[in-house]
């Protein structure tokens, strides 16, 4: 699963550096959990390997921006100030925003197939 889900990060632009591999192993486990915690089930069912890897890939780019990983999304200079060297940031930059939705909409990918698999429990 980790070579997978570090293609499916590629195809989003994100280049593997070969340092967060924990990481990214971490946010594989976590999304199996959550997948078996919500369908009941003891292991991530093959119908939802793609739901899988999406969801791990979710957690991972929103671990790293949470934690300021990723420098290249940092929002435009809105103002700069030579004396005394001052830079403000625009607050809401429209591309923070569409990264940041992406990594949410990641995390929660696959919740309709999801519900084909779920067991009930008494």
């Amino acid at each position: 699963m980790l070579k997978r889900v570090k293609c499916y990060l590629a195809t989003l632009g994100y280049q593997d550096d070969g340092l967060n591999d924990e990481l990214i192993k971490l946010c594989i486990d976590m999304a199996a959990e959550e997948i078996c915690n919500f369908c009941n089930l003891d292991r991530v069912p093959k119908g939802l390997y793609y739901t899988w890897m999406q969801r791990s890939a979710g957690k991972f780019l929103g671990t790293k921006y949470w934690n300021g990983g990723f420098t290249e999304t940092d929002a435009p200079a809105e103002s700069v100030t030579v004396g005394d060297v001052k830079v403000d940031f625009a607050a809401d930059d429209p591309s923070t925003k569409k990264f940041s939705d992406l990594a949410k909409d990641l995390s929660n990918a696959g919740e309709s197939e999801m519900l084909r698999y779920r067991k009930l429990v008494w």
